[in-house]
């Protein structure tokens, strides 16, 4: 005879596993500081080769277009710009990223406190037949 609490269970079980299993399970592994610190990083890596990046082609486009008024003061000039939007973009990216990364985990450790409710509720309908 089957079951349909025990057909219930599994079904949000297998749900869950196959939507958020391998990701939540993946964050658990870390402290919520760690897991909020290496994504932090990772993105803050990423805007500092973009800026490089940036940096580089509009340098070399500056020297290129005027390689004899090309002055000492510009090159200068070009370096603080970038310096002051990459604290900007780091700053607010930080901000930004750390606020969604701990909803992130946060809402990653409900869904795996619901995914072993669940399981303790098949291992007692399991135990009770």
């Amino acid at each position: 005879m089957i079951d349909k609490e025990k057909v219930r269970i599994m079904t949000h079980i297998a749900v869950y596993e196959k939507k958020h299993g391998k990701n939540d399970i993946m964050k658990a592994q870390y402290y919520q500081k760690d897991y909020v610190s290496l994504k932090n990083f990772k993105m803050q890596l990423s805007v500092t080769f973009a800026l490089i990046i940036l940096f580089s082609i509009e340098f070399s486009s500056t020297v290129m277009d005027s390689l004899t008024t090309t002055t000492t003061y510009t090159l200068i000039h070009l370096g603080i710009k970038y310096i002051i939007v990459w604290v900007l973009f780091i700053v607010g990216y930080t901000i930004l990223s750390t606020m969604n990364y701990n909803k992130e985990y946060m809402e990653s450790k409900e869904r795996i406190k619901e995914y072993e409710k669940l399981l303790q509720d098949l291992e007692k309908i399991q135990l009770e037949q």
